[in-house]
């Protein structure tokens, strides 16, 4: 899901290895990735960590917290 998002933007993007295989389906919007990239978190209980506007790194959310 986030290679074929991140094919309409520019930079890279990294996945913890304890998300890499959850299934995802749906609808999401590539006229806006960022909505798309929020709304899959969101669902997904996932972190979204951006180090700059080129560097994405994805984890699951931490509930310690």
């Amino acid at each position: 899901m986030l290679h074929e998002l991140y094919r309409y933007q520019e930079g890279h993007y990294f996945i913890d290895k304890a998300i890499q295989d959850i299934p995802v389906s749906g609808v999401f919007s590539l006229s806006d990735p960022q909505q798309s990239l929020e709304t899959l978190a969101s669902a997904h209980q996932l972190k979204l960590d951006f180090y700059s506007s080129y560097m994405l790194y994805v984890k699951q959310l931490d509930h310690k917290k």
